[in-house]
């Protein structure tokens, strides 16, 4: 299992505010991660999206490689 922690402000602006359609997954998952305390498992942060997991993957992937989010110890 992995966490994910953010480490962007996430205040007013979005950080992803010109990235295109996807814009409000990206908030989305950047709010719920902080509303989560910062650090949360995958399981747990795609329930409280209600995201299926090819989308929850999607969305989890591209803020990973914008460096927007980075993974946790997780459990293991």
């Amino acid at each position: 299992m992995t966490e994910v922690r953010p480490i962007v402000d996430l205040g007013a602006e979005s950080q992803l505010s010109d990235v295109g359609s996807n814009d409000d997954l990206y908030d989305e998952f950047l709010e719920a991660l902080a509303a989560l305390g910062g650090s949360a498992g995958n399981g747990r942060l795609r329930d409280v999206l209600e995201l299926d997991e090819a989308t929850y993957d999607a969305v989890k992937s591209e803020l990973l490689s914008r460096g927007l989010i980075v993974p946790g110890r997780g459990r293991g």
